[in-house]
């Protein structure tokens, strides 16, 4: 029985895994899927297009896909079982945002097109990093030149800004209720910003 063959995808391009236990008899064209999804070639352009890694494999009328980016902070899988599209095992996610069921191939090139909205979820996990045993200090250090991301307590959406890495005007402080606040002007330009350290939810 020939092993089931595998194919990884990089910018659309197709490479071929050797297959160490073939047979020298055996045809080439028995590297090829049984079945391969109608729509698969427009969904390796849109990954190669936007910045996706895309592997593919599969095992008779069976097919697998799994596609990343931003080093897995995207994910998708998409699989096909007897030649139909499984939405009941197809998802994508957005790490620690959102997981959507994806119902049919069209969908997950829509997913793959678009870019990422931080900003509707209420699923985000909140107080992910614990600053307690940081002192002011070490607090700026680690977040001097980073992104981070956090939901404004006012409107409930989540904004995003540059630290400077070298910013003479950053400044952590704690209120007079005890919570602690890092003050830096925002690299974008758009004036000085002040964020509660247990609102952020993101680093980058």
């Amino acid at each position: 029985m020939v092993a089931a063959s595998r194919i990884r995808e990089t910018v659309g391009i197709s490479k071929r895994a050797p297959n160490l236990r073939r047979q020298s008899s055996v045809s080439v064209d028995e590297d090829k899927p049984a079945y391969e999804p109608s729509k698969i070639l427009k969904l390796r352009e849109a990954c190669a297009e936007h910045g996706w890694e895309i592997y593919e494999d599969w095992f008779g009328e069976n097919y697998r896909v799994k596609a990343w980016r931003n080093d897995g902070e995207e994910r998708l899988l998409l699989i096909w079982r007897d030649r139909y599209f499984s939405a009941e095992e197809s998802w994508y996610e957005l790490i620690e945002v959102r997981r959507k069921r994806v119902n049919n191939q069209a969908e997950a090139v829509r997913w793959v097109q678009d870019t990422p909205d931080y900003t509707h979820s209420k699923e985000i996990v909140r107080d992910v990093f614990d600053w307690s045993d940081y002192t002011d200090i070490e607090v700026k250090k680690s977040l001097s030149g980073r992104k981070i991301t956090w939901q404004n307590a006012y409107t409930g959406e989540h904004e995003s800004a540059v630290i400077p890495r070298k910013g003479y005007w950053t400044e952590v402080r704690k209120s007079s209720a005890g919570r602690r606040y890092i003050t830096f002007a925002d690299v974008a330009g758009t004036g000085f910003r002040s964020v509660g350290l247990d609102a952020i939810t993101r680093i980058r």
